[in-house]
């Protein structure tokens, strides 16, 4: 998608029980695991998590979460705003400079065992609800191909999914059926995402205890717009959605 400018938070809202929506950032249920996500976009490094509770699972990038919370609240504001200076003034300095990894600005919420999840997201200024019903991949596992991630053994599969061929490598010590971003449906938890040429994601670090709960985050307290999610992929990557000269960052997925 187009780089995330951090000052503009867009942030996602949920619903369990039925499809209504909440505008404050509330608590879902208890986590049971917190796994840690390193994504690597051309020469940028983002951080991720995939938190996981009984019955709904979120993942959202660590960075965007705290320029949310750092941006909405009046006494934290100007360390970001000083930070986006500092970024402007060191623009030769990547450590410095936002995060801009594909999906970096959403936040997504996935029912286990039930298929479905709404993505919160946005087109620059406008906020978005997309609701799916269904994120089943069909995969070819290759009992044979293995490495070693974490210390956990993992067995590499593959899938063609929205567009993008996907090779990943899971762990069956793990008996969770998800993985980062939407991906998922395999006898065990997804450690490793390659997609040659455009994303790498890899786990580095499993946690168990002392858990922040699953929560719907909405620190600015949007409204979101329910959009289709093919109407949102046609307006995402429309230039005249955007200021002039503003850098696209192609999307997750493109079908």
């Amino acid at each position: 998608m187009m780089k995330i400018e951090k000052f503009i938070g867009v942030i996602f809202l949920l619903f369990i029980l039925q499809y209504s929506r909440a505008q404050e950032t509330r608590v879902i249920e208890p986590s049971i695991m917190e796994v840690n996500y390193q994504v690597k976009y051309e020469k940028m490094l983002d951080y991720y998590a995939l938190r996981i509770g009984k019955n709904v699972c979120q993942y959202f990038s660590y960075e965007k979460y705290r320029s949310d919370s750092l941006g909405s609240n009046p006494e934290t504001a100007m360390l970001l705003l000083n930070e986006l200076l500092e970024a402007v003034n060191k623009k030769n300095d990547k450590t410095k400079q936002e995060k801009g990894s594909p999906g970096h600005g959403d936040y997504i919420y996935r029912w286990i065992n039930k298929d479905s999840c709404v993505t919160y997201t946005r087109i620059w200024g406008s906020k978005y609800r997309i609701a799916e019903t269904t994120l089943k991949q069909e995969w070819t596992i290759y009992e044979d191909s293995t490495k070693n991630v974490l210390g956990f053994n993992c067995h590499m599969a593959k899938t063609h999914f929205r567009g993008r061929e996907w090779t990943v490598w899971y762990s069956e010590d793990i008996p969770i059926l998800l993985g980062p971003w939407k991906l998922g449906g395999l006898p065990g938890l997804i450690l490793e995402v390659q997609n040659t040429g455009f994303i790498e994601i890899k786990a580095v670090s499993i946690d168990t205890k002392n858990l922040k709960p699953v929560t719907f985050y909405n620190f600015w307290n949007y409204k979101f717009e329910d959009i289709d999610r093919k109407t949102y992929l046609r307006e995402a990557v429309n230039p005249q959605n955007y200021p002039k000269g503003t850098k696209m960052t192609p999307l997750m997925e493109c079908e």
